[in-house]
Order: structure tokens, then sequence, then C-alpha cells
């Protein structure tokens, strides 16, 4: 475990730690490819059903 600067306040926090303890800056977990699709496929799906659903497309 060692000491890293935060990409936010810039302060030395553990290279272990999932958010910083003095910003609050949370160093997020990315989603898988599959994951991060299916959500991009969704978002996709309700943009073209809203769309529908006010006749403009």
């Amino acid at each position: 475990m060692s000491l890293v600067s935060c990409k936010e306040c810039y302060r030395e926090i553990s290279s272990s730690a999932e958010s910083c303890p003095h910003c609050g800056y949370v160093y997020g977990k990315r989603l898988s490819g599959t994951k991060a699709y299916l959500l991009l496929f969704a978002i996709m799906i309700l943009v073209i059903f809203g769309l529908n659903m006010f006749g403009l497309l």
C-alpha cells in the first residue's frame, strides 16, 4: 500500500482507497464491456420508444 495523489484535490491518499477521504472523489469501477453495451442498447431503445410516442419517428 503506497500513497498517491488524489485526481481531484491532489492530496495524498492510499493507493487502495476507493474514494478520497478529503474531497470525496470516488474512484469508480468501470463497467465491463458487455454491461456497457447493454446499458447503451437500453438507452437507445428508450430514446427510440420516446420519439415514437411523440410521433417524431
